[in-house]
C-alpha cells in the first residue's frame, strides 16, 4: 500500500512543538505529528483535598479532553494510559501530600493522537520543573492487513490498519517503557515495529533536548 502523503513507511512527519504556551499553567507545552498536535498542561504541585491525599507521594489527575464533543469511552482509555504511565515516570515521592493535575487538549487529530499526547506530557513536565526519573518520548505504528508497516500512521491508516501499536521509551533505558498494541498481530511484525519505534524514539528525544535548549 502507497501512503498518500507520499512518505516511506518508515519515515515520521514533520515535529513541531512549544513550551510555556499556557500562561495559568506551572508548566505547558504544545507538540505536533505534522497535523496531530496535542496541548498540555501541568498545575502543581499544589493543595490536596483529604480524600486524595497520599502520604508517600503525590497524587497525578489526568484529564484529557477532545477539541469537540463530549468525553467518550475513548477518552476514559487515554486518561487512564497516561496516569498509570507518568506516574511511574515522575518522581511522585518527591512531593508527598500534594496534587500534580495534567491536562490534555486535542487541538486536532490526524493519528497518533496519544504519541503526540505522550511527548506533549514530556515537554510540559520539563517546563514545570516537575522532576522525571528520565525524559521520554512516544512513536505509534500500525500494521495493514498486507503485512505493511507504517511509522507515524495519520488517522485514514490507524483505520485500515489490522493492528496499532504506541511505544514509550526513555531516555536512560535501553528497551522499552511501555508498549500498548490494539489488533491481531504476527510477533515477526512486532519486532520490525519495535526496531523502528526504538529509532524513532531516539530522533524524538533528540528533538526535544533541542526544543528546550
Amino acid at each position: 500500500m502507497t501512503r498518500t502523503s507520499g512518505r516511506s513507511n518508515g519515515t515520521m512527519r514533520p515535529l513541531r512543538s512549544a513550551k510555556g504556551v499556557l500562561n495559568r499553567a506551572d508548566g505547558s507545552g504544545r507538540f505536533a505529528h505534522d497535523k496531530t498536535t496535542v496541548l498540555c498542561g501541568v498545575y502543581g504541585p499544589v493543595e490536596v483535598k483529604l480524600r486524595d491525599e497520599q502520604l508517600d507521594k503525590a497524587t497525578l489527575e489526568v484529564i484529557f479532553k477532545q477539541n469537540i464533543g463530549l468525553t467518550s469511552t475513548r477518552e476514559k482509555f487515554l486518561e487512564s494510559f497516561l496516569k498509570e504511565t507518568l506516574e511511574a515516570l515522575i518522581m511522585t515521592n518527591l512531593h508527598p501530600r500534594t496534587l500534580i493535575q495534567i491536562t490534555f487538549q486535542t487541538l486536532q487529530n490526524d493519528g497518533s493522537l496519544l504519541s503526540a499526547a505522550f511527548n506533549a506530557a514530556c515537554m510540559a513536565l520539563m517546563n514545570a520543573g516537575i522532576p522525571l526519573h528520565s525524559t521520554f518520548a512516544s512513536v505509534s505504528l500500525c500494521i495493514l492487513p498486507n503485512g505493511d508497516i507504517f511509522l507515524d500512521p495519520t488517522a485514514d491508516e490507524e483505520e485500515q490498519a489490522e493492528s496499532r501499536h504506541v511505544f514509550v521509551f526513555d531516555s536512560r533505558r535501553e528497551g522499552a517503557y511501555c508498549v500498548h498494541s490494539d489488533g491481531p498481530f504476527l510477533q515477526e511484525k512486532f519486532d520490525k515495529c519495535y526496531d523502528y519505534a526504538a529509532l524513532s524514539a531516539k530522533v524524538i528525544l533528540d528533538y526535544m533536548k533541542a526544543a528546550r535548549e
